[in-house]
């Protein structure tokens, strides 16, 4: 006959070591009641909004500063990612120098870049624009033709690269 089915009233501990006995095969009723308590004062805080540490987010910034050979430095990238919102495609610089790059710009050998207007990288780290050349929305115009040549499918048309699987026009018609 169990515990449970006489007619005397049973305290809350007598059934929480009869759990145990129960749940614990291999596992002493201290440990399961220990258990036990870790889940009771898990729900209580979880019910307050004090969160739980195993659901975190991965620390982005942490791995990407990791690197960093001085406590310094890592400091400085941490402060720099975080004000950055975590946004660790927008860092740019070395070690200890590490900045947040604004909306629209690309890091391009550490130093943050608009590809829509620098000539030295015009619509893609590296592309430089020929002499004389300036870089507008991303392509080089003027200068006569595309001296610099144009990326593999693309084609020169009226001084500016561009993709003829895409309508290229300009001031005097389209392609």
């Amino acid at each position: 006959m169990s515990q449970f089915s006489s007619s005397r009233k049973v305290s809350i501990m007598e059934r929480l070591d009869e759990l145990s006995k129960l749940l614990a095969a291999s596992v002493s009723r201290r440990e399961s009641l220990r258990s036990i308590g870790v889940v009771l004062v898990g729900t209580v805080f979880g019910s307050w909004g004090a969160g739980t540490a195993w659901a975190a987010r991965p620390d982005r910034c942490g791995a990407f500063c990791r690197w960093c050979p001085s406590k310094a430095q890592r400091n400085q990238c941490l402060a720099t990612c975080r004000a950055c919102n975590g946004n660790t495609s927008r860092l740019c610089g070395s070690c200890g120098n590490v900045v947040c790059c604004p909306t629209g710009t690309a890091c391009c050998n550490g130093t943050c870049t608009d590809l829509n207007s620098d000539p030295a990288n015009c619509g893609a780290c590296g592309y430089a624009c020929a002499s004389g050349q300036t870089c507008s929305g991303g392509v080089c115009t003027g200068g006569g033709g595309c001296p610099g040549g144009c990326p593999t499918g693309h084609v020169c048309f009226h001084e500016v690269c561009c993709n003829p699987t895409v309508s290229c026009c300009s001031d005097d018609g389209c392609l």
